[in-house]
């Protein structure tokens, strides 16, 4: 991993509609997208490169045309690194020429609570989601991170929710709407949760650890 390279992490807030940045994050050298981080219909926004996917539960995250299979990124052929959220996260499902084979393993490790991480965590109230694991994991590795999309639910008053939830949704449902009530009901996308990852966030670009792209 260059220190010196470009990169950009591209979260799903529905904030990322608000402004057609797609050509310039695809300019950074390294683009990282989070979990189900669908491109298709969305360039002119989030551009279409992903160079590291960083993910948790596949199952969570479904194809938005058969509910019977996980999603897979747009372009995930050019996939070079692959992320996940914990050691429990089984990435069984993956297509067979999909690229990368060895993932690297954010939280719940060993290196992680030897790694200076632990800091910005330890006040949480509940556990890191995957999004503010990669921002935190990415400052490991780079000197030059920039994010974009990151509201943690702020946004949305705690109510679980993503920047492709319109074009997807059927009568107003979505198929992963099960699952994000569920997510809201423990507590992980409360507004109070949010806040606390927004101070995390601030404490980083105060650090010059991070940049956010506005």
């Amino acid at each position: 991993m260059d220190k010196n390279v470009k990169v950009i992490i591209v979260g799903n807030s529905p904030n990322v509609l608000k402004k057609k940045y797609g050509s310039i994050i695809d300019s950074y050298d390294i683009v990282i997208r989070i979990n189900k981080c669908t491109t298709n219909g969305f360039e002119e926004y989030i551009g279409t490169k992903t160079d590291i996917w960083a993910t948790t539960h596949l199952k969570y995250h479904k194809d938005p045309n058969d509910n019977d299979k996980i999603f897979i990124p747009n372009n995930y052929q050019d996939i070079k690194q692959l992320w996940r959220r914990t050691p429990k996260v089984k990435l069984n499902n993956l297509p067979s020429d999909f690229p990368v084979t060895n993932p690297y393993t954010m939280f719940k490790t060993k290196e992680f609570h030897k790694n200076k991480l632990n800091i910005y965590i330890d006040n949480l109230k509940n556990e890191p989601c995957t999004g503010l694991l990669t921002i935190l994991t990415s400052t490991l590795f780079y000197q030059d991170v920039t994010i974009h999309g990151f509201s943690f639910y702020t946004e949305s008053s705690g109510n679980v929710t993503s920047y492709y939830r319109e074009l997807e949704s059927q009568h107003g449902k979505h198929r992963e709407d099960k699952y994000w009530k569920n997510v809201k009901k423990s507590n992980f996308a409360s507004i109070a949760s949010g806040n606390d990852k927004q101070k995390i966030i601030t404490n980083l670009e105060t650090k010059n650890l991070i940049k956010i792209l506005k």
